[in-house]
């Protein structure tokens, strides 16, 4: 399935500035006409969503809230069921790479997994780190990776890094590892056996199987704000605070890259599986071909139709959607579809959106988005209430399915 759009969303009950829909279409400031895309199910969540995690398969997405609930979601059919979650709040989620469990973190200082088809608890474990915030009895878990494998997962909390084993019985092992010179910013297994994490000064990366010995290091002049790596194995990407990405060569750290030229830090990040990356940190995405030699000499794709800096990016992934789909949400309340196959030849090339969906009430901004199965965009918007201070505060979450 490419893209199936049909009549326009009916629950729209304001659109951004500049934009107007009409005829099943959307109206964007550029002038250009996009096909409105067609709401297949909304449900109103007790409160923001913080992290959401589609399933390898894709038919499940997680949700974790602010309350510290985390919703479990039918792709197809929209049902939905609560886990318990996270006391203080749910701050990241990531299924397991055959999709049966799902590994959270929270306020509470813990980290969770559950058992995605009973929707149960299998197992807890409270952890501390140095240079994290306090919540309930432990540190803040920021992040948390599951490995291919199946058997080891990692969590991040200020500085430390933790791994756990997992036996057969269910039993875990953990392993505190060294702790990094600032507070982590991303955490991800690299399929080969190591885990690694970023933050200033560059990529820390152990060996699973000598966790203990000196991490290498990706170097990094400054502070990095996310981090990844390609499908295949061969590079790692980290966005940074001086609004770049600097991209290593894994078979040969010391072959590194960086591509500037952003508006702004970027903090967000997705891959294809044909190694092509996705990049916020303008109002533009920006898009990085890594296959063959890899993106140096290569001229990027932006994608322009967004008025306001993008919060969100998501590839397509699975059967029935081509990997060249791109979703992105912006600060402009709209959710915008591309296929980055599609350009005008330029510096750099030039994308141009298919397809959108309009916020839902005028405070609404999507803040987190996937790409799921059966052509369903998931979207969680995250709504924005004026208080007298004259700040802003949030309110109640919508996550909204979209179809292709």
């Amino acid at each position: 399935m490419f893209c199936r759009v049909t009549k326009a969303c009916e629950h729209h009950t304001n659109v951004s500035e500049g934009v107007s829909i009409e005829d099943s279409k959307i109206l964007l400031p550029s002038g250009q006409n996009i096909l409105s895309l067609t709401q297949k199910w909304c449900h109103l969540l007790p409160d923001c969503v913080d992290s959401l995690a589609v399933s390898p398969s894709r038919e499940v997405v997680a949700a974790g809230c602010e309350n510290g609930q985390i919703a479990l979601l039918q792709v197809k059919s929209g049902q939905k069921s609560i886990l318990g979650g996270h006391p203080g709040g749910v701050l990241c989620v990531q299924f397991s790479h055959c999709g049966e469990l799902l590994l959270t973190g929270g306020q509470d200082g813990r980290v969770r997994l559950w058992d995605v088809k009973e929707a149960r608890e299998i197992v807890s474990h409270l952890i501390e780190g140095v240079g994290a915030a306090r919540g309930g009895e432990g540190s803040w878990v920021e992040h948390v990776a599951c490995a291919p494998e199946g058997v080891h997962f990692a969590a991040a909390v200020g500085q430390s890094v933790f791994v756990f084993g997992r036996s057969s019985t269910g039993e875990l092992t953990v392993s505190m590892l060294e702790e990094l010179p600032s507070a982590v910013t991303g955490l991800a297994f690299l399929g080969d056996g190591k885990v690694a994490a970023s933050g200033y000064l560059g990529v820390h990366v152990w060996n699973v199987t000598s966790l203990q010995d000196k991490p290498t290091l990706l170097p990094y002049r400054g502070s990095l704000t996310c981090f990844s790596s390609s499908p295949d194995g061969r590079w790692a990407v980290a966005g940074s605070q001086e609004a770049s990405i600097r991209i290593w060569l894994l078979s040969n750290p010391s072959y590194a890259l960086e591509m500037g030229g952003y508006g702004y830090k970027v903090t967000e990040m997705d891959w294809n599986d044909q190694n092509t990356l996705v990049t916020n940190g303008a109002a533009e995405p920006i898009v990085w071909d890594f296959s063959g030699a890899g993106p140096a000499g290569t001229t990027p794709v932006g994608c322009f139709g967004h008025s306001k800096s993008v919060t969100t990016i998501a590839f397509g992934r699975g059967g029935d959607v081509s990997p060249s789909i791109l979703v992105s949400g912006s600060r402009d309340q709209l959710v915008l579809l591309w296929d980055v196959s599609q350009f005008e030849p330029g510096a750099p090339h030039r994308c141009r959106p298919l397809a959108g969906a309009i916020a839902p009430s005028a405070r609404a901004i999507p803040n987190k988005v996937v790409c799921a199965a059966h052509g369903i965009v998931m979207v969680a918007y995250n709504y924005e209430a004026e208080v007298l201070a004259g700040g802003r505060i949030k309110g109640l979450c919508a996550t909204i399915g979209t179809q292709l």
